[in-house]
């Protein structure tokens, strides 16, 4: 028979266990509201933008399959895993990097079949570095991200500048040539992930354990996503035939876009992780249009309208989790705002898309100043369903 302080322990354990399954029964209204922020925003964003984007073919490169499957998405997959583990990987550019260039070294050295592998388990030991100073040294995620990001890009740099490997050729990439190729591997790159996280989102998975909700998941994100973050420059750089060079520590903003479109951040409970996983990928393609068609509002760098974007989704989200009193009608301005701002790509390079990039940035504004006032005035946190006893 077990002692009493066992006993008593796994007591506490399964009634934490519990607490913490009741605890993601949400507020119905609030799970409407999240939903409102990423699953029905990205589909009417998805909505406005793709016809526009198809209809201008002539215009723009249209791959809607190379896009859904951009050598990009295992990078966003990387950083959609730590937040739901409640951190921030700032390494999956650098990640990227190094993987690029690992890959470019086998692909040089003649062994092209292992370039993807071998990124993967330079990425997978980054990750690793990184988690055990995070567990060890207590050092926040984001700094500890961050300075491995800004290493790797380094360790990258110096591969590629020891090895002076020769520019790739159609010879040299063999099979990965085939756009094809290219495609498969990103999506199972994707793939794979995603049915991992379906595995582990099951309620009897330690994954959902409660004593295991912090610093654990934080380590298993951090590994994972440098292992993912350095395929993804593998097959960018077999999609590029060219080095991911990384000039800046945060450079494709489409990838923190993306992950905040899919509603990495607001999304709570079991299978929120599996939902934006599963969101992903168009989160990824609305980007790419919006990167292509909308004009800058704010910033003058290529970037910009991303950035926007990005800025916008964020702000309509910040209101959701908050939940102070008028943030209803806050976030209904605010996603007037962003659908409005994409309805201009209707008009490509005209005065009317002007305007309406314009006026629904200054709509999604007003919501912002609405959905903020409540803060400036100190007004209590709107109660729930739970606490109101309804």
């Amino acid at each position: 028979m077990a002692p009493p302080s066992d006993l008593a322990s796994t007591a506490s354990i399964a009634s934490s266990h519990e607490r913490f399954l009741r605890a993601q029964s949400a507020d119905p209204r609030l799970t409407d509201a999240r939903a409102m922020v990423s699953l029905w925003l990205l589909l009417g964003l998805v909505a406005i933008l793709l016809p526009a984007w198809l209809k201008a073919g002539v215009m723009y490169e249209v791959d809607v399959v190379g896009v859904l499957a951009d050598p990009w998405l295992p990078v966003a997959v990387a950083m959609l895993l730590s937040v739901r583990a409640g951190g921030l990987n700032l390494s999956v550019w650098g990640c990227a990097s190094l993987g690029s260039a690992v890959a470019w070294l086998m692909i040089a050295l003649g062994h092209g079949v292992l370039a993807l592998p071998a990124a993967m388990l330079v990425g997978f030991g980054a990750g690793v570095v990184q988690a055990e100073a995070f567990r060890r040294l207590r050092i926040p995620g984001v700094v500890v991200t961050a300075a491995g990001g800004l290493a790797a890009m380094a360790l990258s740099r110096a591969v590629v500048n020891w090895a002076q490997l020769s520019p790739l050729s159609t010879e040299a990439l063999g099979s990965f040539s085939v756009d094809a190729v290219r495609l498969i591997l990103a999506a199972g790159l994707y793939g794979g992930t995603l049915l991992i996280l379906t595995i582990l989102d099951k309620p009897s998975s330690p994954w959902q354990w409660p004593t295991m909700m912090a610093d654990v998941r934080m380590y298993a994100a951090l590994v994972a996503g440098g292992a993912l973050a350095a395929g993804g420059g593998a097959i960018i750089l077999i999609n590029q035939s060219a080095y991911v060079s990384q000039a800046w520590l945060v450079t494709d903003l489409r990838v923190p876009t993306a992950v905040l479109l899919c509603g990495a951040w607001v999304w709570r409970g079991r299978g929120g992780t599996l939902i934006a996983g599963v969101l992903l990928p168009a989160a990824m393609l609305v980007t790419t249009i919006w990167l292509e068609m909308v004009p800058t509002i704010v910033f003058s760098r290529y970037q910009g309208p991303v950035a926007t974007l990005g800025a916008m989704v964020l702000g309509l989200q910040f209101l959701v989790r908050r939940r102070r009193w008028g943030w209803r009608a806050a976030c209904g301005l605010g996603w007037a705002g962003v659908a409005v701002t994409a309805a201009g790509v209707n008009w490509p390079i005209s005065f009317t898309e002007v305007i309406l990039v314009r006026a629904g940035f200054g709509i999604w504004i007003v919501g912002m100043v609405v959905g903020l006032l409540p803060f400036v005035r100190k007004t209590p946190k709107e109660p729930t369903l739970q606490e109101t006893g309804q």
